[in-house]
C-alpha cells in the first residue's frame, strides 16, 4: 500500500495538470496519485491521464471535494495540491514524509501560510509564499500545498465549505508547520480567471472562514 495519496482537482487546467501529474510520478515517495475532475461534464476541460485513479465530479462541491476522499483513505498520509502548482525536486514527499514520521505532534505541513492574527484578520496578517530557511509553525497552511497526516483528519466536520476548505481543515488539525525542508520544491504555474481567488467576493469569504475555524 502507498503510504501516500496524491490529489488533484481537474478544474479548466487539463493541459497544465498533465505536465504537473507528470512530475508528480517522479517523486521518489512513489504516491498514490488521484485526479478528482471537476470539469468531467465540460468536453473542453475534462482530462483523460493515464497511471493514476480517475475520479469523475460535477463539481457541486468544487475544492471541498478533494476532503470527501481523502477521509476515505487507508494511506498514511494525503497531500492536496493546486494544479497551478509542481514539483521542482523529486524528493519533495518524501521530506515530508520523513518529517512527519519524526514528529508525531505534527498534523500536517505546507509550503505557503498565514500566521493568522484575528486583530489584524487575514491578509493583513502575515503570508509566506514558500518556507523559510528555518521551521515555522502557523495557524494556516494554506491548500496550494498541504501534507497531512490522515488519522488527523478524523471527526472532522464534512459540511462543505466550497471554496476556504483549507481554512476550515487546519481549523480541525492540530500543529501546522512551513516545512524548510522543501523550500524552492515547487513553482508556479500560470493562474487565469478560471483562478478561485479572482472570483467575487473570495478575499471576503477567506477573511470570514479564518474568523469562523481558527481559534
Amino acid at each position: 500500500m502507498n503510504r501516500i495519496t496524491l490529489i488533484y482537482l481537474n478544474w479548466r487546467r487539463k493541459n497544465q495538470l498533465k505536465e504537473i501529474i507528470e512530475k508528480a510520478k517522479k517523486q521518489t515517495a512513489n504516491p498514490k496519485i488521484i485526479v478528482i475532475d471537476n470539469a468531467s461534464d465540460d468536453a473542453q476541460n475534462k482530462i483523460d491521464v493515464d497511471g493514476v485513479e480517475y475520479i469523475k465530479s460535477d463539481n457541486k462541491h468544487q475544492c471541498w471535494e478533494r476532503w470527501i476522499h481523502a477521509i476515505k483513505l487507508e494511506s498514511e498520509y494525503v497531500c492536496v495540491m493546486d494544479d497551478d502548482l509542481a514539483f521542482n525536486n523529486d524528493t519533495t514527499l518524501n521530506k515530508c514524509l520523513e518529517y512527519m514520521d519524526k514528529n508525531h505532534n505534527v498534523d500536517g505541513v505546507g509550503y505557503t501560510g498565514v500566521d493568522y492574527n484575528p486583530n489584524h484578520g487575514y491578509f493583513k496578517s502575515k503570508n509566506y509564499l514558500q518556507p523559510l530557511q528555518h521551521n515555522l509553525e502557523v495557524p494556516i497552511i494554506k491548500g496550494r500545498f498541504m501534507f497531512i497526516r490522515k488519522k488527523s483528519l478524523e471527526g472532522l466536520d464534512m459540511e462543505p465549505d466550497l471554496t476556504c476548505d483549507d481554512i476550515k481543515v487546519c481549523g480541525h488539525i492540530k500543529n501546522k508547520v512551513l516545512l524548510s525542508d522543501i523550500r524552492g520544491h515547487l513553482i508556479n504555474l500560470k493562474e487565469g480567471d478560471e483562478a478561485v481567488f479572482r472570483q467575487p467576493g473570495q478575499h471576503q469569504k477567506r477573511e470570514i472562514a479564518s474568523k469562523k475555524y481558527i481559534q
